[in-house]
Order: structure tokens, then C-alpha cells, then sequence
């Protein structure tokens, strides 16, 4: 994956290359997940949802030090906000 100051751009595959491209003033939640197996490793998945109709679902998985990925990612997806005004409602 690469991040940015205006996009997640994440590339996948060995035979059939897929390269995916998020804005990030889209992106509305950023978690991360462990496994028992990742913990041991010092590893976790980040899992990003956005409100982009063709990618509402990123996960970037085995990921080294998550924890500070997933917070270098929010703190990249505040500035983007910060920059377009971008202002975000939630629905209860």
C-alpha cells in the first residue's frame, strides 16, 4: 500500500495485477484486528471503511506495527478533511 497526503493506493495480486485508490476525505472508520497468530508476530490487519460506492471495504492485512499504521492513516484522513472541508455526519 501506498499513503499519501490524498489517497490510500493499495495494489494486490502476483499474476493478475489489481491496484485499488481511496480518497482519503472518504475513508469514515480505520480498526485494526489481531489475531493470536498476528500477536505473536507483532503483526494485525487494518481494516478501513469508506463511503466510496466502489471500494466501501479495505483491509490491509499482516501488517508490521498496525496500531501506528492505523493512526498515521487517521491522522492523514483528518488533514485531507481539513484541506477539501470536508465535514462528516453520522445517522443514528
Amino acid at each position: 500500500y501506498v499513503l499519501t497526503t490524498e489517497r490510500l493506493r493499495v495494489d494486490s495480486g502476483v499474476m493478475r495485477k489489481k491496484a485499488e485508490s481511496l480518497d482519503l476525505w472518504r475513508i469514515k472508520d480505520v480498526s485494526v484486528k489481531k489475531s493470536m497468530t498476528q500477536r505473536t508476530r507483532k503483526c494485525g490487519d487494518v481494516e478501513i471503511v469508506s463511503a466510496d460506492a466502489s471500494t466501501p471495504k479495505v483491509t490491509l492485512a499482516w501488517i508490521q506495527n498496525p496500531d501506528e499504521v492505523a493512526e498515521q492513516i487517521r491522522m492523514a484522513v483528518r488533514e485531507s478533511r481539513k484541506r477539501h472541508r470536508t465535514v462528516t455526519q453520522e445517522r443514528f
